[in-house]
């Protein structure tokens, strides 16, 4: 008896120190978690990198000229994710709905998502902590043009009620022509 005793012992000291070893292995690089518009799906890292914290979190957002899946995804619980992207020179914050176990978005339906989220421009600020004010959900509302140096109060409804974030653009980058913004760095953060 004592033979099988120190022989469970032995497998289970085993088992812990296998799974320690696997965990502090595991690769854990943040930086190529972007999606992936040819596989339409998040590649790389850890997919919880970008989700948006108290912490002030930054990531660089190319402008696409369609609505499609967003470029990064900044929020998800059980029933809503949210995606944030710059499209057609707009900070778009893109819902979708879990129903009936897969993630439905406007992309695959004609109404978008309005009641879901608010985004508003806040006018020109010297950085994120300036922006203060906290918006509510309305009905009929469109996102704002990305404007450097500007900040934005947004909101979105999650599982536990509302989240108030607040978005600031910190860099920007023009396109060949100088014309109109091919890519922004923008701060984001809970409140």
């Amino acid at each position: 008896m004592k033979r099988n005793l120190w022989a469970t012992l032995l497998a289970l000291l085993t088992i812990s120190v296998s799974a320690m070893f696997f965990t502090s292995c595991s690769n854990d690089n943040d930086d190529n978690d972007r999606y992936d518009y040819k596989s339409l799906g998040y590649t790389g890292g850890n997919k919880d990198a970008y989700i948006a914290t108290t912490d002030i979190k930054a990531v660089s957002l190319e402008n696409i000229e369609e609505l499609k899946k967003g470029n990064v995804k900044i929020f998800q619980d059980f029933s809503y994710m949210y995606d944030l992207s710059l499209i057609n020179n707009t900070i778009e914050l893109i819902p979708y709905i879990r129903k009936n176990g897969t993630w439905n978005g406007y992309y695959n339906s004609y109404s978008y998502n309005y009641k879901l989220f608010n985004n508003k421009d806040c006018g020109k600020v010297s950085s994120i902590s300036d922006i203060t004010e906290k918006v509510e959900i309305e009905y009929n509302t469109s996102s704002p043009a990305a404007q450097p140096g500007h900040g934005y109060a947004a909101c979105f409804l999650t599982e536990t009620g509302i989240k108030h974030l607040r978005l600031y653009i910190s860099e920007y980058k023009l396109d060949s022509n100088e014309e109109a913004v091919e890519s922004i760095t923008i701060q984001y953060q809970l409140y």
